[in-house]
């Protein structure tokens, strides 16, 4: 018996369909790059769509957060977006609401 990943309606193109997969997180701290692979995310089966887990983003912040305080360095780092590599975030905020 063949398991599947859970999916839903993909909220922006409305046909294709969100499935779980580990993509590719581009993060910048201190104006260095971060590319941290295999990043849990929903991502559409047709439009491309990428939704980053929830969760995950929120652990990452603590492990990047505490790494920054132990490094005894200033704050200094964003989450950059698909759309600014080309493509779309759904974190990012800077997609149309339906």
């Amino acid at each position: 018996m063949e398991h599947s990943s859970p999916q839903y309606s993909c909220p922006e193109c409305h046909s294709g369909h969100m499935k779980t997969v580990g993509t590719f997180l581009f993060v910048e701290r201190a104006g260095m790059p971060l590319c941290i692979p295999d990043f849990p995310a929903w991502v559409c089966d047709l439009c491309g769509l990428r939704e980053y887990d929830r969760l995950a983003l929120s652990e990452l912040e603590v492990m990047l957060d505490s790494n920054r305080r132990s490094m005894g360095k200033k704050p200094g780092h964003r989450v950059v977006g698909d759309h600014d590599l080309g493509g779309r975030d759904a974190e990012s905020g800077h997609r149309p609401k339906s």
